[in-house]
């Protein structure tokens, strides 16, 4: 291709690419091996970018950054037997199907902070770890898994499909993060063998089942069931690799519950915090009400503050009704009182629906409350409930009417015992 407006310095004439001018004889300079403009004859140097002439051209560069190392768990789901789904609905049903499956997955893992990093037909990776670094990714990841699970086979379907099961891998570790090659506007990846693992843990999984790598069940102990299967030969791997099915969740419920065998260190130096909580709790064991604020940075032992407490009155009478937040529950309300009904209630993560609002009425009833009224919106502030219920009342009736039992339910124990 000429460039336009190349001209000789001899005569003017156009000469565009070449060496040499056609109408004058002249010779014309050389082009810069760094920026492609045409030099002066005889000059060393390019007036435009002072590059040598004699430079041996410069490799091209790419303004995309390399990849970073990030410690992360891997998700991978299939759907299980879908060509012969796809044979039985048609094509229409099953874009239909993988449509809405698409959606039910994508909103799970936003749920526990993860993304989806492909979807391959019938089948998605998921990384949960990034873009947001998050120290608990794979009690997240297990989590999303079993979430996940029960969400598709409640609202998964398709008609004459049958069951719809899915089967699920799950590994912790490190992959690279970025792009490949110097496309600017490609997506960024994950690589490694952390990807590999998981991918072959879908493959030998059971229809309905979820498998992890040893990896990812040492952490998770107490916050999950599972159940060890043993050294497992995947292909591609030299070594055999420690597989555990995931049964459902633990009764652990924080960093410090569920140590087992692991003692904790030694508590000093929040002497004084400890007594003045102990002194709070006398004055709300003596009728006078307390509501105490731990404020700290991460680490510094706001729950070992609380641990050491509950210990040190545990030959006391007290009834103590734990609520918690969770890092993932940040856009969900009234977790830490939902927290409590399911622990006064005695709901399990294994309960069906059913069997949760009849222990919610049950729950009622021993507080001596109206389970028609109360039940409706204690199973919506835990999202199993119908909106219906608050159809016809204020936004602040409903939030009274939330907490009404929530409060009540400490009422007994503190004639018999005081709260805390």
């Amino acid at each position: 291709m000429r460039r336009v407006g190349a001209t000789c310095p001899g005569c003017g004439a156009d000469v565009g690419d070449s060496r040499f001018c056609v109408d004058c004889g002249a010779a014309l300079g050389r082009r810069c091996p760094q920026c492609g403009e045409r030099a002066a004859a005889g000059k060393p140097f390019c007036a435009n970018c002072g590059g040598a002439l004699d430079a041996e051209p410069r490799a091209p560069t790419t303004d995309e950054p390399e990849g970073e190392h990030k410690p992360v768990t891997v998700l991978f789901c299939d759907i299980v037997g879908s060509t012969s789904i796809a044979e039985r609905v048609g094509a229409e049903a099953m874009h239909a199907l993988l449509s809405r499956y698409s959606d039910l997955a994508l909103e799970e893992l936003r749920y526990y902070g993860g993304t989806i990093d492909r979807f391959m037909g019938d089948g998605f990776m998921a990384l949960i770890g990034v873009p947001t670094a998050q120290e608990d990714h794979a009690r997240r990841a297990v989590l999303a898994a079993l979430a996940l699970r029960r969400r598709l086979l409640r609202d998964l379907s398709a008609p004459g499909a049958g069951p719809i099961e899915v089967r699920m891998g799950l590994n912790s570790g490190s992959v690279v993060v970025g792009s490949l090659g110097n496309d600017p506007h490609a997506d960024h990846t994950a690589i490694g063998d952390t990807i590999n693992v998981a991918a072959r843990l879908e493959s030998i999984a059971e229809p309905g089942t979820i498998l992890m790598s040893d990896a990812t069940a040492r952490q998770v102990v107490g916050y999950v069931r599972c159940e060890p299967i043993g050294p497992v030969a995947v292909r591609g791997r030299a070594e055999p690799v420690v597989v555990h099915r995931v049964l459902g969740l633990g009764p652990r419920r924080s960093a410090l519950e569920g140590l087992g065998s692991r003692p904790l260190g030694r508590f000093v130096g929040r002497e004084r915090q400890l007594t003045t909580l102990q002194d709070l709790v006398a004055e709300a064991a003596a009728g006078r009400g307390q509501v105490v604020g731990l404020v700290a940075e991460p680490g510094m032992g706001k729950s070992r503050m609380v641990t050491e407490l509950r210990r040190s009155l545990a030959a006391e009478r007290l009834t103590v009704l734990e609520g918690r937040c969770l890092s993932y529950g940040s856009a969900v309300p009234y977790i830490p009182l939902s927290d409590i009904v399911r622990s006064n209630c005695g709901i399990t993560d294994r309960d069906s629906p059913a069997e949760v609002e009849g222990k919610i009425a049950f729950g009622l009833v021993e507080l001596g409350m109206d389970p028609a009224a109360g039940a409706p919106l204690l199973l919506r502030m835990m999202g199993l409930g119908d909106d219906a219920a608050a159809d016809d009342i204020t936004p602040e009736a409903v939030k009274q009417r939330t907490f009404e039992p929530c409060s009540v339910c400490a009422s007994p124990a503190a004639t018999a015992a005081p709260s805390s």
